[in-house]
């Protein structure tokens, strides 16, 4: 049976995503429902997708609370998970960098000056140099920082000898953004910068990020 209709020339590398639930206005180019598809370097591609990376699951089989890819100046590269059991791994082994920290909490990360910096808003922030058979629980920190209320998390900005890391999150002061020294991660009061950001939606700073030559910090409703 010969074909009756018409047929219409849809061109793949042009358009978007559009959500308008009206879609007798959206062009043929456009997409109403996507999955798994990157758009970039000026058309659509499909998305890699995921591959399991260690074949073995680490030990007591817990729930990955936070990884990160600690790579060295020497291009020395590490993966560090966090567990919900309060341990540290490096390259999911049997090994544990750090045990006894508090369980059920989500982990964040941070490479400055060749170090790794592991907040997770419960315990004191550890440091690891990517030699030593366990972290380091941070020495130079504000007196702030007592007891579990700890930065859930650290971002390196600045330049050249001002750069410094930037630690938010505490349970007790939400609103409080605090600046170490300029080139090191020394946060002691006499030489932390601490700013207050009152955000009047009752959370304080729950995110940060740095892009370009600014960081960003975020409340509920605003950003700043």
């Amino acid at each position: 049976m010969p074909y009756s209709g018409e047929t219409f020339d849809i061109k793949c590398n042009v358009g978007g995503w559009n959500a308008n639930p009206n879609i007798d206005t959206i062009s043929p180019s456009a997409m109403v429902e996507v999955e798994n598809l990157n758009l970039h370097k000026g058309g659509r591609g499909t998305r890699g997708g995921v591959d399991v990376v260690n074949s073995t699951v680490i030990t007591g089989a817990p729930q990955v609370m936070g990884a990160y890819q600690f790579r060295l100046k020497n291009g020395s590269a590490f993966i560090i998970t966090a567990t919900n059991d309060g341990k540290i791994q490096k390259n999911y082994t049997t090994t544990n960098l750090k045990s006894g920290l508090t369980a059920d909490k989500y982990s964040l990360f941070e490479t400055f000056e060749n170090v790794l910096y592991v907040c997770n808003g419960a315990d004191v922030p550890e440091t690891w140099n990517g030699a030593a058979a366990t972290t380091t629980t941070l020495a130079a920190i504000p007196t702030d920082w007592a007891g579990t209320n700890q930065p859930k998390q650290m971002i390196k900005h600045g330049r050249a000898n001002s750069e410094r890391l930037w630690a938010f999150g505490c349970p007790l002061n939400p609103e409080r953004i605090y600046a170490s020294e300029n080139g090191n991660a020394d946060f002691t009061d006499a030489k932390v910068l601490q700013i207050n950001i009152e955000t009047s939606d009752g959370f304080g700073i729950v995110a940060g990020i740095e892009y370009g030559d600014r960081i960003f910090f975020f409340g509920k409703r605003n950003a700043y």
